[in-house]
């Protein structure tokens, strides 16, 4: 079943994961800022850089704020274990990022491929 699996139970496998995450932010988050930076006319730059400062802040808060609440709901109730809930914001991630990815950032209708 998905909620034995022992992934907590071997900090080697965390530290991994977190490597491996920490590696991938550091390649994505440069690349977002430059591609946002690039994006807008100069004399709007400062204005630009606070609110994808923010943004990043709140989604980052957010996504705490939401991990916690969901891991606490159903250790609460005894529905599933962490590996499930996790999972399944995971999977609401990835969601939500294709279809941001989707849609083109000046017009805001889905790109055609």
């Amino acid at each position: 079943m998905v909620t034995n699996i022992a992934l907590w139970g071997s900090p080697g496998l965390v530290a991994v994961l977190l490597l491996l995450m920490g590696a991938f932010l550091g390649l994505v988050i440069p690349a977002n800022n430059a591609a946002v930076m690039s994006a807008v006319p100069a004399s709007a730059a400062a204005v630009t850089g606070g609110m994808l400062n923010v943004a990043r802040a709140l989604g980052t808060a957010l996504g705490v704020a939401v991990t916690a609440l969901g891991l606490h709901v159903a250790y609460l109730n005894q529905w599933v274990g962490p590996q499930v809930v996790l999972g399944a914001l995971a999977v609401c991630s990835i969601a939500l990022a294709a279809t941001t990815l989707s849609r083109d950032a000046t017009s805001g209708k889905t790109m055609e491929r």
